[in-house]
């Protein structure tokens, strides 16, 4: 039983220090990149950063898409235009 769970310990603490490689590979001007760069002792949070920074990535466009979709949705109903400086329209 514990051998089970040091080799579990050992394999998330490899497998988390090749995920930080493989991310500095891919985005060298990456604000997480630079972070594990200045600080490579931050590689066994990695994966949880990478879970958090793409939740919000995503929740940030869910957010614009349905404020893009309710502001269409007036301009319908309201057979007016908004008076707005930037366009949303996508047809």
């Amino acid at each position: 039983m514990v051998a089970m769970s040091l080799f579990s310990v050992v394999a998330y603490l490899f497998l988390s220090f090749l995920v930080s490689a493989w991310i500095v590979r891919l985005s060298a001007q990456n604000q997480l990149t630079k972070t594990i760069r200045k600080n490579l002792f931050l590689f066994p949070i990695v994966p949880v950063l990478v879970v958090v920074a793409g939740a919000g990535y995503m929740l940030g466009h869910v957010c614009k898409s349905v404020k893009n979709a309710l502001l269409r949705a007036f301009e319908i109903l309201s057979g007016r235009k908004l008076r707005r400086r930037k366009r949303i329209y996508f047809f």
